[in-house]
């Protein structure tokens, strides 16, 4: 029994040290809000490990623990430098998708502290003590038994420490207490802040199993209650740019300080002389530019609980979609990559679940050859050579809506990103016959590949005024998200203005733009982000759209209009909730007390659950009557 002591004592350090170190290296701080849950959970994980090396002899015992603690090594390992690398914690029903996300190795070792060396720790003292140590083998009797009755009682005894009272004294229906936040796993951080990294991992796991047994009956009526609350009335911005063309270009990793006056100056022109949507934000979801896309495109958020949203839901019905709302008013659609469907499912997504009427990736365009593209290389082509292949498809067009994704500017960026390395010489010369201050070798990196971005612009510019297209064509332009390939300290270098050592936040408040040569230069502060993308443009251009059908709205209309973020953080013109910040609460209006914005920051988990409902019935599927 005294060697089985040891051991349960020795398996529980180390649950309980790993997160620890993850609570430093992340969240800043040791400290648990329940320490003695955190412990209670551990301690049962480690009895079931005990449990289960009860049955084994000493040599398969020994294989199975040392596979135990490298695999918890290299979960909380994962999760720290994914988090550092992207922004929040992955979720391991997407892990596949996720590191197949992350093939560029290098900026995991950017990442790499000194302090991950601590993770290994108890593996190192196990490999230390292999041979020292003695592990209990399975003994017919009732110890098995035993253990496995003191892990259910600890584990319950763990469930029963979180607090089930409703936290305000409030009738709101939005009033959770910390049981509904474990039942509902809003968020990674959220989750983990609250109950700890393998409890996270086990939940997590768990709602795979969850999720099959979604029941649309359970939640139709707070579905059609909410989407019945989406109304949307005619503003001062209705129709404004009613009948023109439309050309919409979401641009990789595009951030304000690549609009330069003299290093990008076309993309500088039309940014100075256009609608500002100055409190844009394009928030970093699960799968970076894919749910981006999503959220633009259905205006729904991506859920969280499957590997891909555009490809699990890629037959779901969406009927308010800009490609089928602008070909009821008679417009022809088009939308081009400059990639091939190496990482997403665009052809499918793009054609059949969005509508677009054509499609051409970079091998249809002649910028790739089929099986150029291999694992772990990637020949980002150039955004010019992609508008100057397709600009006869759709310029002579009467009307048309004409939706370009660009890819120069992704990471790496260095030469082996083919776009770095044309025109880093051109980048360099700039910089230093400008004499700026601009001296990290990827900073420069990710302007030559800007670069790209910039050609494209003035060529897209010159073919309008040629064949007189100017006057009748909208150019919006976009990022998908803030150009994460770069250090987090050169991004506070160039962004003073964002005020990042107050809240990284702002690091997703991106460049969102309208220009048409007869609007007028306008900053706008209205909060919107992504998933209201759709439901804004559609506004402005008079199109059929039907509110009710999105979780999106019109980000120029609406009041309380809110970003929320992948961590559970949210935004709005009232107030902010950081959750990285320990849930702190700023009040830029005094309208709403912190009671107030905890029931808000609630019904926003409740609002998530409702998108994943709709998203997987299928919402808005025909019935099979019709």
């Amino acid at each position: 029994m005294k060697r089985r002591g040891i051991l349960l004592l020795f398996i529980t350090f180390t649950l309980v040290f790993q997160e620890i170190i993850l609570r430093y290296s992340i969240m800043q701080t040791w400290q648990a809000n329940a320490p003695l849950r955190l412990v209670l959970f551990n301690l049962s994980y480690a009895l079931a490990v005990l449990f289960v090396l009860s049955f084994f002899n000493l040599r398969w015992s020994r294989i199975l623990l040392s596979f135990v603690l490298i695999s918890t090594t290299t979960a909380v390992l994962s999760l720290d430098l994914y988090y550092r690398v992207m922004g929040d914690f992955f979720s391991f029903v997407l892990s596949g998708d996720a590191w197949r996300g992350i093939t560029f190795v290098y900026r995991i070792r950017l990442h790499l502290q000194w302090f991950h060396g601590l993770y290994f720790i108890p593996l190192l003292i196990w490999l230390f003590l292999w041979r020292k140590t003695t592990i209990p083998p399975y003994q017919k009797r009732m110890m098995p038994l035993g253990v496995l009755v003191l892990m259910l009682i600890t584990f319950m005894s763990a469930l029963m420490l979180i607090d089930r009272e409703e936290p305000f004294e409030s009738d709101s229906p939005f009033n959770f207490s910390d049981y509904d936040v474990y039942q509902e796993l809003p968020s990674a951080y959220q989750f983990i802040h609250e109950f700890g990294v393998f409890t996270y991992v086990r939940r997590d796991i768990q709602s795979v199993f969850e999720v099959r047994r979604v029941n649309l009956e359970e939640s139709e009526d707070d579905i059609a209650s909410f989407l019945d609350g989406q109304t949307h009335e005619p503003n001062i911005y209705t129709g404004a740019l009613e009948n023109k063309n439309l050309i919409f270009i979401v641009a990789e990793s595009l951030d304000y300080f690549a609009i330069h006056e003299d290093l990008t100056p076309t993309l500088y022109s039309l940014y100075h002389n256009a609608w500002q949507m100055r409190e844009f934000h394009a928030p970093h979801y699960y799968r970076n530019t894919a749910d981006t896309e999503f959220m633009v495109h259905t205006g729904f958020y991506p859920n969280r609980l499957v590997q891909l949203s555009m490809e699990a839901y890629e037959s779901n019905t969406f009927p308010m979609t800009l490609p089928r709302l602008f070909e009821a008013v008679g417009y022809e659609t088009f939308a081009y990559h400059n990639y091939v469907d190496h990482f997403y499912p665009r052809r499918t997504f793009l054609t059949d679940t969005i509508g677009f009427s054509t499609y051409q990736d970079a091998i249809d365009m002649g910028l790739l050859e089929p099986g150029e593209v291999q694992a772990g290389s990637h020949p980002w082509p150039s955004d010019d050579d992609m508008l100057k292949a397709t600009l006869d498809d759709w310029i002579h067009e009467d009307q048309f809506y004409t939706y370009y994704l660009t890819v120069s500017g992704h990471m790496p960026y260095n030469e082996d990103n083919p776009q770095v390395a044309k025109n880093l010489p051109i980048i360099e010369n700039l910089i230093e016959a400008l004499d700026l201050p601009i001296e990290h070798p990827e900073l420069i990196g990710y302007l030559a590949a800007q670069l790209e971005l910039e050609a494209m612009l003035k060529t897209l510019l010159d073919a309008l005024e040629e064949h007189q297209r100017l006057d009748d064509t909208v150019i919006v332009i976009m990022s998908d998200h803030y150009p994460y390939g770069l250090d987090l300290d050169e991004l506070i270098l160039m962004h003073p203005e964002k005020d990042l050592d107050d809240t990284l936040m702002n690091l997703h408040r991106v460049p969102f733009f309208i220009y048409h040569p007869e609007l007028t230069k306008t900053q706008f502060n209205h909060i919107f982000s992504s998933v209201d993308v759709t439901p804004t443009l559609a506004n402005l251009f008079n199109l059929p759209f039907e509110a009710g059908m999105t979780i999106g709205v019109d980000g120029l209309n609406a009041d309380m209009n809110t970003v929320r973020f992948q961590n559970g953080s949210l935004r709005n013109r009232y107030f902010e909730l950081d959750i990285v910040q320990q849930y702190r609460m700023t009040h830029h209006i005094e309208r709403y007390s912190d009671e107030d914005v905890m029931l808000f920051f609630n019904e926003m988990i409740f609002l998530q659950s409702l998108n994943q409902t709709i998203l997987m019935t299928d919402y808005f599927a025909p019935d099979d009557d019709d």
